[in-house]
């Protein structure tokens, strides 16, 4: 069976060169983290391989959080060590971090090993298991869980670490610095490292598991005050967070617009400007997007046949043909669409159909149809013409 990775990194090339050496991967592939979403749609990855440096990465390892695909991180530019990795590690919990250039032989084995196959037997792995976390020692204590550091660190390890103060390193005031950083200006989503589609219950076990990071730091009295200042103000931060971390509420399908409408209406726009040519365009497109809509052809009909009204010869007939046709359609359709009635009764006028106009003025009038004034002006014209 083989292995299904989503990969998520800048150099488009990187799919084939692992293809062509590692035959039972199967590889999707997508050069920003903003595509994930959809790549997820028709491909469901039993692991990712996320390039650090590429563009969108934080929105990349949301959403394969929330979808509860390991993650696999690589990098050229950190290392295993700096605050950056620390962070995503803590953030979006990942798996595994591997610092560029490493064997890609060895890439099968690792990936295999972070959806729960077999172990990898590449030393160039950093691995985000206890034994070599990303984190810095200082910052481990608060990292883990107490039970679960002492029961996973040696006893020799375990009894030197207890001797210092678990919030009291250099290092961790600098990942914390950097955290606050990241949080205090953030969004309630970002701060918990989510994407806004998650459920309640996902935005609480995020907060806690947050807190119970830093509530630890903030509440130790052998930590100096800066650093204990600092973790409370980043718990505060994701208190706010949890609080405000709502789903967007659904868009009104009453209060949405369709595309086709949005058109239109450009088109109805230029119709008010005298810019026949804009509103042909426009109720053409509408017309495409919904073709049987009435309203729609009823009006790309009459742009149809006022555009022609400036041309000539065979592209006037064909428009005016065109359009006639589609007003007449729209009537068989909707006969009480008043706009497209007054459209037709003024192409019957100027057809010399004067007897069909007036029937169809008058059928208006009796529906209480209002703006026929001018109608009835061209009719008026129309049958003096007709007694000289």
């Amino acid at each position: 069976m083989q292995t299904r990775v989503l990969i998520v990194d800048r150099n488009p090339g990187l799919p084939e060169v692992l293809r062509s050496i590692l035959p039972e991967l199967d590889l999707c592939s997508i050069q920003g983290g903003a595509a994930t979403e959809m790549a997820l749609e028709g491909f469901r990855p039993m692991v990712a391989l996320v390039d650090l440096e590429t563009r969108d990465v934080e929105n990349a390892l949301a959403i394969l959080r929330a979808e509860g695909v390991p993650v696999v991180l690589v990098s050229e530019e950190e290392d295993a060590d700096s605050p950056k990795v620390a962070n995503l590690f803590s953030r979006f919990g990942i798996v595994r971090f591997i610092q560029r250039p490493f064997p890609l032989l060895d890439l099968g084995d690792v990936l295999q090993e972070a959806h729960g196959g077999k172990r990898p037997g590449a030393s160039v792995v950093q691995r985000s298991t206890r034994e070599q976390h990303p984190i810095p020692d200082d910052a481990r204590e608060a990292e883990l869980p107490k039970a679960a550091a002492a029961k996973d660190r040696p006893a020799k390890k375990r009894k030197k670490r207890r001797k210092r103060s678990q919030a009291s390193g250099p290092n961790l005031m600098k990942l914390l610095t950097r955290e606050w950083q990241l949080t205090e200006q953030a969004e309630p989503w970002t701060v918990l490292g989510l994407p806004s589609t998650e459920s309640p219950e996902a935005v609480l076990v995020a907060g806690r598991r947050m807190l119970n990071r830093y509530e630890p730091i903030a509440q130790d009295e052998n930590a100096k005050e800066p650093l204990r200042q600092l973790a409370r103000q980043i718990a505060d931060r994701v208190r706010w967070a949890m609080d405000n971390a709502k789903a967007p509420e659904p868009e009104s399908p009453a209060s949405k617009v369709p595309r086709e409408e949005m058109i239109f209406n450009a088109g109805l726009e230029s119709m008010g400007g005298n810019d026949w040519e804009s509103a042909l365009r426009f109720f053409r497109k509408a017309h495409k997007l919904a073709a049987n809509e009435p309203r729609y052809m009823g009006y790309y009909g009459w742009a149809l046949w006022k555009v022609a009204e400036r041309q000539g010869g065979e592209e006037q007939e064909r428009n005016r043909s065109e359009g006639e046709e589609l007003l007449r359609l729209c009537d068989s359709l909707d006969p009480t669409i008043g706009p497209c009635q007054l459209f037709l009764v003024r192409v019957e006028l100027q057809m010399g159909l004067s007897d069909r106009a007036r029937g169809r003025v008058e059928r208006l009038r009796r529906r209480g149809e209002g703006n026929l004034d001018q109608v009835e002006v061209e009719l008026r014209r129309i049958e003096r013409s007709k007694k000289t």
